[in-house]
C-alpha cells in the first residue's frame, strides 16, 4: 500500500531543507554531513546560492554581478559495503499506524512472512527485494527466518555473530505483540508496513505501535518505526517512545545495522546493547563511500540535448545574470543496485535592474525675484527622493537665492536602482517700480486730476480698479493711488501716487444791520465769519470778492467790510473766497433796506388818468400789508389784504386796476387804516382821505 506524507511532515520539509545540521561524524569519504541536511531520504539535488543556500536569488542595483550556485547533490556510494549513522531531528515522515497492518499473527518472539520491497535495496554490498519482520522491532534481509522464533535473549554488542546477520536493529527489545492486544480503532499493538512516494524517491516504512513489554506488560507505549529509501539506501529510525523493563533481560536494548557474517555493525553513540531509554529521538544510517555522480548546469529549464543551453558542470558554478531567469541542476547517477537516477531541480535568479521612471518639473521656470516656485519629482514607483538642495520629498516649494538654480534630484527604488532629473529656474531681472506724472499734482476738492505712470508695462492694476496705464480721480481730500505693475512674466511691482486736494472754503459773513430803514442813512458793516485756519500751512493764499445785491461789487484782501446803501430794497449780498489754487466758495445774506410809506390824502377818482386810485408810495409788495378804508360814520367801506396799488421807486404805477378808486363811494372825507408788516418793523398808518371827483 501506499503512503501519503503527512502534511505536517511536508511542511517540515520545506522549513528543515533549508537548515544545517552539524554531523556527528566527519568522513573523509563520505556524505554524512549532506545527509544530515536532508530531510529527505532519496537522491537529490537542491541548487542554492553558496553562503546563503537561497533557492531564490534577488539581484538589483545594489548587488548585480557574479552569482554561484551550489548543487547540494544528494547520492549514495555506489557500493554500500559500510555506514555512518547521524543524529536527525524526530518527525517521523508518516504516521506511526499508516499503511497496512502486517504480521496480524504475530505472537511473542516470533518472525513474520516474507514482505516484498517496492524496490531493490543495497544492504552491506548486497542486494535484496525482500524483507521479514521479527516481532522485538527488527527487520532482516535473511529470508530463511521467516515463521521462525526471534531470540529475545541476548547480551552481546554490535557487531556480533551471536546477534542477527543482517538486520536492521529499532530498539531490539524484548516486546510482546499480540493478537488479542491488538485496538483497531487506534492502532495500538499493531505493526504497519507501507510504501511512500512515487520513483525515484519511493520510502519502505515498517512500524510498531504501543507494543507491551515483555515481563513489564502494563507499560504499552514501545513505539519504533523503520524508514528504506530507494536509490540512496538510507535507513532512518524513529523511537517516538523506548521504555525499559530492567527486570527482564538486563532491560537490554540496542539501535544500529550489522552485515550478513555479523562482523560489522554500527550504533549511534550510546545506543549499543544495554538498558538504555529513549524519547522521540531519530537516527540516519548512511553507506559510507564516495558517490559517483554529475552535475550538468543549464540556463533555463530546458535540458534536453537539442534545444537546451548548458553553462556549466560540477557541484559549483558562478554566473552573470542580466535578466530574471531560472538555472536547472541535472543530478545524474548509477545507484548500486545499477538503477540509474536523472534527477533535475531549478534555482530561480529574479534580476530587477529597472530604474525608476523620473521627471523633475518646476511649477515655473523663470520666476519673478522672492518669488516661490514649487520643484515636484514625479515618478510611479516607490522611491526614495534626494535633492542636491538638500531635501528628500517629492515636492518643495521655495524661493531660489540665485538668478540661476537647477534643482538635481536623484531618486532610488527599492531595487537600490538610481534615476536622476533635473530643472533648471531663472529669476527674472527686477521689474523697476512706477513713477507718475500727476497733472495736476494739486487740485481743489472735487475737481480731476489725471495719474500717468512715466514708464510703460505690460499690464496695470490700480487699487480703486482700473487697468490702464492712466486713471483721472475726483478726491475730496488728499489721496494715495496705488498701482500694481507687471511685465510679461507676471513679475510686479508696487508704487503709489499722491493728489493733494486743497479744500473748498467754508464762507460765512454776518450784515449788520441786515434790516434798517432808508432813513436810518447809515453804512451796513459786514463782518466776515470764514474759518481760515484750515488753509494755514498749504502755502495758499486767498481773496474776498463782494456783491452788496444793489449793483456795486468789491474786490479786497480785507477780512471785513462795509456799504452804504443808497435806495431801499432787499438786496442779496454775496461774500466769494477764492484761494490761490483757485479753490472757491461763497455766501450769500439778504439785507432789507425799507424806505417810509408816503400814502395820498386826496384821490380824483374822475378816469383822467391821475391820481384816480389810492396808491402807496415805495410799497414793498413782499411784504404782508392790509388795507381798511371807513367813511365818517365808521363804516367800513373797502378791506384788502396784501394790496398792490402803489407807486415804485421808479415812480411808475402798479396794479391801479385793484386798487382802491371810491367806486359808488361819494366824494368826502374817509379814513384809513393801513397795516404793514415790514422787514425792520411792523408799521400801522393812520390818516384821513378825501375823495373829490369834480378835479
Amino acid at each position: 500500500m501506499r503512503l501519503t506524507r503527512h502534511k505536517n511532515a511536508i511542511k517540515k520539509f520545506n522549513v528543515m531543507i533549508r537548515k544545517i545540521f552539524v554531523s556527528v561524524i566527519i568522513m573523509s569519504m563520505g556524505v554524512a554531513s549532506v545527509w544530515a541536511q536532508n530531510f529527505d531520504g532519496c537522491p537529490s539535488v537542491s541548487p542554492s546560492e553558496l553562503g546563503t543556500n537561497n533557492t531564490e536569488v534577488y539581484l538589483d542595483c545594489s548587488n548585480i554581478g557574479p552569482v554561484t550556485f551550489v548543487a547540494n547533490a544528494v547520492a549514495t556510494a555506489a557500493e554500500a559495503n559500510d555506514y555512518t549513522v547521524v543524529s536527525i531531528p524526530y518527525d517521523p515522515p508518516y504516521g506511526y499506524t499508516a499503511g497496512t497492518r502486517i504480521f496480524a499473527n504475530a505472537t511473542d518472539d516470533t518472525w513474520g512472512d516474507v514482505l516484498n520491497l517496492p524496490f531493490t535495496f543495497c544492504y552491506y554490498g548486497n542486494t535484496y527485494d525482500q524483507v521479514v519482520p521479527g516481532a522485538n522491532s527488527v527487520a532482516t534481509f535473511n529470508t530463511s527466518v521467516a515463521g521462525g522464533s526471534c531470540a529475545w535473549s541476548y547480551s552481546a554488542s554490535i557487531p556480533s555473530t551471536n546477534l542477527f546477520h543482517n538486520t536492521i536493529f529499532a530498539c531490539y527489545r524484548d516486546i510482546y505483540p499480540s493478537t488479542s492486544d491488538y485496538n483497531a480503532t487506534t492502532g495500538d499493538g499493531g505493526i504497519f508496513q507501507g510504501v511512500l512516494g512515487e520513483y525515484p524517491c519511493r520510502s519502505y516504512v515498517l512500524s510498531f505501535n504501543n507494543i507491551k513489554l515483555y515481563s513489564c506488560t502494563s507499560i504499552r507505549t514501545f513505539t519504533s518505526m523503520i524508514v528504506l529509501y530507494e536509490g540512496t539506501n538510507i535507513i532512518d529510525i524513529y523511537l517516538r517512545d523506548a521504555p525499559t523493563c530492567t527486570s527482564w533481560n538486563s532491560g537490554n536494548g540496542v539501535i544500529g545495522l550489522q552485515n550478513s557474517t555479523g562482523t560489522m555493525g554500527i550504533t549511534p553513540p550510546g545506543r549499543n546493547t544495554g538498558p538504555w531509554t529513549a524519547h522521540e529521538e531519530a537516527w540516519r544510517f548512511i553507506p559510507t563511500g564516495e558517490p559517483v555522480y554529475t552535475v550538468t548546469w543549464y540556463l533555463g529549464t530546458d535540458t534536453s540535448a537539442a534545444t537546451g543551453i548548458v553553462v556549466g558542470v560540477g557541484d559549483t558554478i558562478t554566473v552573470w545574470p542580466s535578466e530574471t531567469t531560472y538555472y536547472t541542476a541535472r543530478l545524474q547517477y548509477v545507484a548500486c543496485n545499477g538503477d540509474e537516477f536523472d534527477i533535475i531541480n531549478q534555482v530561480h535568479v529574479t534580476v530587477d535592474t529597472t530604474r525608476p521612471e523620473l521627471e523633475v518639473t518646476a511649477s515655473q521656470d523663470t520666476i519673478c525675484p522672492e518669488q516661490e516656485v514649487t520643484i515636484t519629482a514625479t515618478t510611479g514607483y516607490s522611491v526614495t527622493y534626494d535633492w542636491n538642495t538638500g531635501q528628500t520629498s517629492s515636492s518643495f516649494t521655495l524661493i531660489p537665492e540665485n538668478e540661476v538654480t537647477t534643482f538635481v534630484c536623484t531618486v532610488t527604488g527599492a531595487n537600490h536602482c538610481e534615476s536622476v532629473d533635473s530643472v533648471t529656474v531663472y529669476a527674472a531681472a527686477v521689474i523697476p517700480p512706477p513713477t507718475f506724472i500727476v497733472e495736476p499734482a494739486e487740485i481743489c476738492s472735487g475737481q480731476n486730476s489725471t495719474i500717468t505712470t512715466e514708464l510703460e508695462y505690460h499690464a496695470y492694476a490700480w487699487a480703486i480698479g482700473g487697468t490702464g496705464r492712466s486713471i483721472t480721480v475726483s478726491p475730496d481730500v488728499t489721496t494715495s493711488y496705488s498701482v500694481t505693475v507687471s511685465d510679461e512674466l507676471g513679475c510686479t511691482a508696487e508704487a503709489e501716487a499722491e493728489v493733494v486736494v486743497h479744500p473748498h472754503p467754508e464762507v460765512d459773513f454776518i450784515a449788520s444791520p441786515d434790516h434798517l430803514m432808508l432813513s436810518d442813512n447809515i453804512e451796513v458793516q459786514f463782518l466776515n465769519q470764514t474759518d481760515t485756519s484750515g488753509f494755514i500751512g498749504l502755502n495758499d493764499t486767498y481773496t474776498w470778492y463782494w456783491d452788496f445785491g444793489d449793483g456795486e461789487t468789491q474786490v479786497t484782501d480785507n477780512y471785513n467790510t462795509s456799504h452804504f446803501y443808497s435806495t431801499w430794497g432787499e438786496f442779496v449780498v454775496t461774500l466769494e473766497m477764492v484761494t490761490s489754487f483757485d479753490c472757491r466758495n461763497s455766501a450769500s445774506h439778504t439785507v432789507y433796506v425799507e424806505p417810509d410809506l408816503e400814502f395820498p390824502n386826496v384821490i380824483t377818482p374822475n378816469g383822467d388818468g391821475v391820481n384816480d386810485v389810492f396808491a402807496v408810495k415805495n410799497l414793498n409788495l413782499d411784504v404782508p400789508n392790509r388795507l381798511s378804508i371807513y367813511d365818517r360814520w365808521g363804516k367800513k367801506v373797502f378791506d384788502m389784504e396784501n394790496y398792490k396799488t402803489c407807486i415804485d421807486k421808479n415812480g411808475i404805477l402798479c396794479y391801479p386796476e385793484s386798487g382802491f378808486s371810491a367806486e359808488k363811494l361819494s366824494d368826502g372825507v374817509y379814513y384809513y387804516v393801513f397795516y404793514y408788516g415790514g422787514h425792520v418793523k411792523t408799521f400801522e398808518y393812520h390818516s384821513s382821505l378825501t375823495v373829490v371827483r369834480d378835479r
